[in-house]
């Protein structure tokens, strides 16, 4: 059909005509990057950010450095002058729809889906409800996946069926592209191409060896250019640290948190969040979209015996029950494949799958318009028609995203003058999470409230399960926010666009905020209005030196009780926690004028401290989180520790604040068993178990077989009781407390231990398996410490001293630090995320404060700090280039060829 591309054109621009409107487009998943972030993307890749890729205290970011490219050319550009509302339309918006048309186009064109069958299907793929939601929330990387999926498929079967080596190379340049927008999707890749093979192997008319042949050869050079060219991440991902999915996104209760989709939805390929995009709010299903999954059932009806019908068939029918995720029917399928299918605890969001069925869809309608247009030739309009009224939301702003203007944009260009004036280093802090368009850069990185609820301090200040946020109001807050560097504290306006507000929830924002304003740690209001900007009192820099040491055997109970008044300053006193992870005790010799102290601990519990890893065992680690019909013990996770607190206040009336070595708790309530078999379980070494002790316990027994190795009680008659304190109103408690027990020594050789409870409730943290000789080094080893270091109050602090620290940022990887006047041995802080990569001369640092780095520093000098896995990342992208000049000089060689 002639002037094909111009219907198509004009579709979509009266689809995407709001992003020809001048202004910055931000979503949640889309924040505007003002000047000074922009241009910092002009840069090589690092393994640690303090911006872009993560929150504002960093990480190690090489989960998501395969998008390097993509931040380079935004900076790129950005340096020549660029604002970044040019480069989200000339970088995000036109390839989308560049590099959609053409992807999408090619692939109708293979399959001879010519005509109206053609544009209808260009125009569906790239404006059903899913795409467009991916569009609004800011999810541009992986919309632009999307995009090059179809010709990533389209020289796929190229190169398969052509065998020709330029086709192979232009189906690995088309992956590597897709690669670059979103790794995760080249998993999809694989997967449809291990079906087509099989597909293939009954279908194709090729002989079985050249089949072999042909998709041996094109996996081969795919997947030794993906390897090469992302070298400069996988290089250090290999050789110091895999990525790592962040914490509880393994878990099954992930599919449950995030399986919004009903069959319904895939059906209809009605995206859940259908138009406001509003996380949990999942939409009904709507009769206007009956009329998609009709047009693509009729492919097969129309077009009989048909492969490609038959195949895209297949792949939509599997596409439709996997983006369902675990709702029914057969939920359980997509439970078993995430927890045992390698690399789909990727797709914790079944959503994903929807890239199949958009794809299918589009390609099965263009085949069904393709056959009804041979016989109505009014009816494709009829259908673009269609098309075009059910995502009327999309071009008449009823969207919150990408689509629409943002809000309080001005308030918000505003503050980001207050930040740019600011020429020092400072953190700020967004209630609950910082707004899309407000300000940060690496001078100012941001936090946000829900993201430093994973920093242990954070989380053991919230009081109850109710509301998290009730951290901020602990007396003790403006000191972590002080170590922390934070200087700025936001609480916009709520989005009303995005939530339905009560009267309640604006009553509580005004309460809030005003008493965030008498907050005694508050320093002043700089800017009132919809986005009220605070500013704190004090904040220390990135790197500050803390005078005393000290080594605590104990709960983080400690800031509540010796930091809440004022009188002790934490930025002064570094806190190690040894009872964090095993071994914690190892590291007091590093720190020669440090001090011990055991808060409401013994000198076993010191002890301990010395076992490392390899002589734990953690109980939890065999248990599920649900008590069963097999097993009536469960377990929580360092993670769970909010929850944790609030079961055991609301069930038991105790509390507790321990640390548990991250391994977890067991919980055993009422009488049970549970057995474990464990090769470190040795015969005639000594058994010590952490056990939690309490007004609610019982007795535990240890046995293997029919030998009592020794018992516990863990009740106490006479407990003591602890208050927490919010807003003035008391909450009391019986104190729990995990200690150290020696339970006795092992009697047999079978590796296996069974523990007995009785009682209400009790709990096991951890085993300790060590021969009677080691155990005795241990105590001695704690007794000859605590006579040199003891002390029984934070109050016994030494000499106050005011050294001098500058640093030079050489790279986000690289500092050099200067300290002067030093008098007596101290801790340089470095404040960001605690990681053992950061290494001062050479050496890993501690965790102090549970969630930053402290160094030993005994006098004056200068010191550098580097992160050691940015060491591999230049021989990476010499990799990089040099996999990505042999593709050009082979591709161009072979194309001379094959002209001559």
């Amino acid at each position: 059909m002639k002037n094909s591309l111009l219907v198509i054109l004009i579709f979509l621009i009266g689809v995407f005509w709001t992003f020809l409107l001048p202004g910055p487009r931000v979503a949640n998943d889309y924040h505007y990057f003002f000047k000074e972030l922009s241009q910092s993307l002009f840069e090589r890749p690092f393994t640690w950010r303090e911006v872009v890729t993560s929150e504002g205290l960093g990480e190690y970011s090489v989960s998501t450095l395969w998008s390097w490219p993509t931040n380079f050319v935004y900076g790129m550009f950005a340096m020549m002058g660029l604002n970044y509302s040019s480069l989200f339309r000339f970088f995000g918006i036109l390839p989308f729809l560049g590099l959609g048309i053409f992807g999408i186009s090619k692939l109708l064109d293979y399959y001879k889906i010519l005509g109206w069958g053609k544009i209808i299907g260009t125009i569906f793929y790239l404006t059903n409800s899913y795409v467009l939601l991916l569009i609004d929330g800011g999810q541009i990387n992986l919309a632009l996946a999307y995009t090059v999926l179809p010709l990533v498929i389209f020289y796929y079967r190229r190169s398969v069926f052509e065998g020709k080596f330029q086709e192979r190379v232009k189906f690995s340049l088309s992956l590597l592209l897709l690669s670059i927008f979103d790794f995760r999707i080249v998993y999809f890749v694989a997967l449809l191409i291990g079906f087509g093979f099989v597909f293939d192997v009954f279908f194709s008319y090729q002989s079985l060896p050249k089949k072999i042949k042909n998709y041996a050869i094109l996996v081969l050079i795919a997947s030794t250019a993906i390897i090469g060219f992302h070298a400069y991440w996988i290089l250090p991902s290999i050789l110091v640290r895999a990525p790592a999915l962040p914490l509880t996104y393994d878990r099954q209760s992930q599919l449950t948190f995030l399986s919004f989709s009903n069959i319904g939805h895939s059906m209809l390929l009605l995206a859940p969040n259908w138009f406001k995009n509003l996380f949990g709010n999942i939409t009904q299903l709507k009769w206007e979209f009956v009329f998609i999954p009709i047009l693509v059932f009729l492919a097969p009806v129309l077009r009989k015996r048909d492969r490609t019908v038959s195949f895209w068939l297949v792949i939509v029918i599997f596409a439709i029950f996997l983006s369902k995720g675990i709702n029914l029917p057969l939920g359980n399928v997509y439970s078993w494949l995430f927890s045992n299918v390698p690399g789909f605890s990727l797709f914790r969001d079944p959503s994903k799958f929807y890239f199949f069925v958009a794809l299918s869809f589009s390609i099965l309608i263009g085949i069904s318009i393709n056959e009804i247009s041979k016989k109505a030739k009014k009816v494709p309009l009829i259908i673009l028609l269609y098309l075009f009224l059910i995502i009327h939301p999309a071009y008449t702003g009823k969207m919150t995203g990408l689509f629409s203007k943002p809000v309080f944009e001005n308030e918000y260009i505003g503050i980001a003058k207050i930040f740019q004036e600011d020429k020092t280093f400072s953190r700020s802090f967004w209630i609950p999470t910082k707004n899309p368009l407000g300000y940060y850069a690496s001078l100012h990185p941001a936090t946000e409230a829900f993201g430093l609820l994973e920093k242990r301090p954070f989380t053991s200040s919230v009081i109850g399960t109710y509301e998290l946020f009730n951290y901020l109001r602990q007396p003790y807050m403006g000191q972590l926010f002080d170590i922390a560097g934070i200087k700025y504290l936001s609480y916009p306006y709520p989005d009303t666009r995005r939530e339905n507000l009560k009267q309640d929830n604006i009553d509580y924002y005004y309460w809030l905020k005003s008493k965030i304003s008498n907050f005694s740690w508050i320093n002043t209001l700089l800017k009132d209005g919809q986005v009220p900007l605070f500013e704190t009192k004090n904040h220390q820099d990135k790197f500050f030196v803390a005078n005393n040491t000290t080594f605590v055997v104990g709960s983080d109970r400690i800031y509540k009780d010796y930091f809440s008044s004022g009188n002790l300053n934490l930025s002064q006193n570094a806190l190690i926690f040894l009872e964090e992870k095993p071994g914690g005790g190892n590291i007091i010799q590093n720190f020669p004028e440090s001090k011990i102290y055991l808060y409401d601990k013994n000198n076993l519990d010191l002890a301990a401290t010395f076992v490392d890893g390899n002589n734990s065992i953690f109980p939890a680690k065999y248990l599920n989180f649900s008590p069963s019909k097999q097993n009536s013990w469960w377990k929580r996770e360092t993670s769970d520790l909010v929850s944790w607190r609030g079961f055991l206040q609301q069930k038991y009336g105790i509390d507790n604040q321990d640390f548990d070595f991250g391994g977890g708790w067991a919980v055993s309530e009422g009488s049970n068993d549970l057995r474990i078999k464990n090769n470190k379980l040795k015969e005639s070494d000594i058994l010590l178990a952490r056990v939690m002790t309490s007004s609610r316990g019982g007795k535990l027994e240890f046995l293997q077989g029919a030998n009592v190795i020794g018992s516990i009680t863990t009740k106490e008659d006479n407990s003591k009781k602890v208050t927490l304190t919010l807003d003035n109103k008391p909450f009391e408690y019986d104190k729990a407390n995990f200690q150290w027990f020696e339970v006795g020594k092992l009697k047999d050789t079978s590796s296996q231990l069974t523990v007995r409870t009785r009682g209400s409730i009790n709990v096991v943290n951890a085993f300790v398996v060590v021969s009677q000789e080691r155990l005795n080094e241990y105590k001695n080893k704690a007794e000859e410490l605590l006579q040199k270091n003891k002390i029984n109050s934070l109050d016994e602090v030494g000499l106050l001293q005011k050294p001098d620290v500058s640093y030079q940022e050489i790279t986000p990887t690289e500092y050099r630090v200067t300290v002067k006047n030093l008098k007596i041995p101290s801790t340089l802080v470095f404040s960001m995320n605690y990681d053992s990569l950061w290494q001062m001369n050479g050496k890993s640092g501690v965790e102090v404060y549970s969630f930053l780095n402290g160094f030993p520093v005994n006098n004056d000098g200068t010191y550098s700090i580097i992160f050691s896995a940015q060491k591999y990342v230049l021989p990476g992208l010499a990799i990089t280039v040099l996999s990505l000049v042999l593709i050009v000089l082979k591709s161009a060689r072979n194309a001379k060829k094959n002209k001559t």
